[in-house]
């Protein structure tokens, strides 16, 4: 999981604060290291500054005269970026301190809010690989599912005993398919990738999976995509899911 701040992400970082404030914005990572900059000549270089910052915990202002005698800073102001109470980096801003100083918080307030918003991406990501795991576990289940499968099934709210119905949509764009299948998914809907589609548990306790099954082909058909769907038969339960899949 993301907990310190990656390259990409300090680039991000760097052209959204530079929108704000019209100076140079450097973000170096928890050693100190410049890793996303609008001077590209600085990247990777020590920041003292930063490492100041890091030390003590808390802002440092860089004059000319400072500047001068430290390795790899430009006058200006530097900022932790926090996160749960840790400091996950840096952010600085070039320029004579007396000048900027009023923007550094604003600035360091932006960073930190790309920060949380990328956490929050990725652990939505982390939590759809997780439930697509379920749903592999339950379409190849040939042995017995132990505890670390409930438990999963608990954590993500799963009703294990509905029924449900094994679709398969296969086209050469599985991601695209994704997306429009996504606008399709009701509540307690499982669904996960497949080498060459997608596959879907719909829960037919709302409806019949055949209607289901009508609405989405048209869709399909109508979004111009190449595909084959294919119904299984709908099962009681969880334990006949692999069944309809087959």
């Amino acid at each position: 999981m993301l907990r310190y701040i990656t390259k990409e992400l300090a680039q991000k970082i760097v052209c959204r604060t530079m929108e704000i404030i019209d100076c140079n914005i450097n973000v170096m990572n928890e050693k100190g290291v410049i890793i996303g900059s609008g001077d590209k000549k600085r990247m990777n270089q020590i920041h003292e500054g930063a490492l100041m910052v890091l030390k003590n915990g808390s802002s440092y202002e860089i004059t000319q005269q400072q500047a001068d005698s430290l390795r790899g800073a430009k006058p200006g102001v530097n900022l932790p970026i926090f996160f749960n109470g840790e400091i996950v980096g840096v952010v600085g801003l070039t320029g004579l301190p007396e000048q900027i100083r009023n923007y550094g918080e604003l600035v360091r307030m932006a960073a930190e809010m790309i920060f949380q918003e990328m956490i929050l991406i990725e652990e939505i990501q982390w939590d759809e690989r997780l439930k697509e795991e379920v749903v592999h576990q339950l379409l190849q289940q040939e042995d017995p599912l132990d505890s670390f499968f409930f438990d999963r099934a608990n954590r993500f709210d799963i009703n294990l005993y509905l029924p449900r119905v094994a679709l398969i949509v296969t086209a050469d764009n599985r991601h695209e398919v994704m997306k429009l299948v996504k606008k399709y998914i009701a509540n307690n809907d499982l669904y996960a990738m497949l080498p060459d589609g997608v596959v879907i548990l719909k829960s037919t306790e709302a409806g019949s999976a055949s209607s289901y099954a009508e609405q989405l082909e048209k869709q399909l058909r109508a979004s111009g995509m190449v595909c084959k769907l294919a119904a299984g038969s709908v099962q009681p339960d969880f334990k006949g899911l692999r069944v309809s899949y087959q």
